[in-house]
């Protein structure tokens, strides 16, 4: 479906909702805050079903043509239980990298979610996702609803104009292995699998260690890390931007540093970088207001406040699905 038929959701309290709007810029969470960071590790079970079969097929040669390798394997009870060993450890030794960088580095993923929706879902435009306002209960929430296309050509700015490693968009994809699975995301396992068979084997089997190509392959872990999900969250059609700021500059010297901001959260301070701030105006498009017993009040309300800073070309309008807050 073209990228003009597209927006993207992104679902906040009443305090994200004046922020945006009033800053024009969004913010992208520290991974290791998200509400469940080890979702960034599920890509790991992935890429293990995928690279075992490799490993197993290198240890059988070597098993069948090396009495020492045969004897060695059998005492650790055979050719599949040390591929799983060896496949474990050179996946753990790969995002150790990835999610765990000396600390002067800083170069941790900062990510930004939102739930796609397509023009033609009448009801997911009209009423938003039940997951999403539960998560809201009592207080209620806001959705508010972005242009796909145009936020991309915002993000280009964001690219040009400030020193990431790497800063990128894409679905999130609930099960690699299905027809939906974008070709991206096919490539970018299938290179990690030949990296991570490469890895495995330069140590233990001669393989030039200059054969691996770390920096190219990287943003291929990456990619895997931050868009494989599990299916059970499927429902979210989640779509993600991500970027890994640099803590220095490099090589490019006309390119601005992100400054790693904090903001509290229960009882955390909470690290995020700012994302689109160097945009003129986000493409947000409309404002739906979330299950609440005052909903009318609320549309009038953000009306009201749109009309005051000039932004009332914004679409207001409230969901329809039944309040589902709880008592206090």
């Amino acid at each position: 479906m073209p990228n003009d038929k597209i927006n993207l959701w992104h679902y906040t309290n009443l305090d994200g909702l004046k922020g945006i709007i009033s800053n024009q810029h969004l913010w992208a969470t520290d991974y290791r805050y998200l509400n469940d960071s080890s979702e960034l590790v599920y890509s790991k079970i992935i890429l293990q079903r995928e690279v075992f079969p490799r490993v197993v097929a290198t240890i059988k040669q070597e098993y069948d043509a090396d009495q020492c390798v045969r004897q060695n394997v059998d005492a650790q009870g055979g050719i599949e239980r040390v591929a799983q060993m060896e496949t474990s450890e050179t996946l753990d030794i790969l995002y150790e990298s990835l999610l765990n960088p000396p600390p002067l580095k800083r170069n941790i993923p900062y990510i930004l979610c939102f739930c796609k929706a397509d023009e033609e879902d009448d009801f997911l435009q009209k009423h938003g996702l039940l997951s999403q306002w539960r998560g809201y209960g009592k207080d209620g929430g806001f959705a508010i609803v972005f242009n796909m296309e145009k936020l991309h050509e915002e993000f280009k700015i964001e690219q040009t104009e400030f020193y990431n490693n790497i800063s990128q968009y894409g679905d999130v994809v609930y099960d690699p292995d299905e027809a939906s699975a974008t070709d991206e995301i096919k490539k970018a396992i299938n290179r990690v699998v030949e990296h991570a068979h490469k890895v495995f084997k330069s140590p233990k089997y001669g393989l030039p260690i200059q054969e691996i190509n770390w920096v190219d392959d990287f943003a291929s872990l990456v990619r895997c890390a931050m868009l494989l999900k599990h299916k059970g969250f499927s429902e979210e059609n989640e779509y993600r931007f991500y970027a890994f700021p640099y803590c220095e500059k490099e090589d490019d010297k006309n390119k601005s540093i992100k400054q790693i901001m904090t903001r509290s959260s229960s009882g955390l301070l909470v690290p995020y970088i700012k994302l689109f701030e160097r945009s003129k105006m986000l493409p947000i498009e409309r404002i739906c207001i979330g299950p609440h017993k005052d909903t009318k009040l609320r549309e009038q309300s953000i009306k009201s406040y749109l009309g005051t800073i000039g932004q009332d070309r914004i679409e207001v309008f409230c969901s329809e699905i039944p309040f589902i807050g709880q008592s206090a």
